[in-house]
């Protein structure tokens, strides 16, 4: 449902240049920027350090042979 809200209003924040050149611009940043930072209040997220590094993450012996080389699908 939500994209089709945004196909629709894609093509008018366009027109939205004939006040100002920029206003589209602002529109289609500030947009993902805000709902990035939105995700940080999700309950998967709320009060959760996030990694900074892949050496911090565990790897899952399941998918991995003894020489830490990926296993073949079969």
């Amino acid at each position: 449902m939500c994209a089709r809200v945004g196909g629709i209003l894609a093509p008018l924040i366009r027109l939205l240049e004939v006040y100002h050149y920029t206003i589209p611009m602002l529109i289609y940043g500030i947009i993902p920027v805000a709902a990035g930072c939105f995700c940080l209040l999700l309950p998967e997220t709320l009060t959760v350090e996030l990694q900074d590094h892949i050496d911090s993450h565990k790897i899952d012996d399941r998918f991995f042979d003894e020489e830490n080389k990926p296993m073949k699908s079969t």
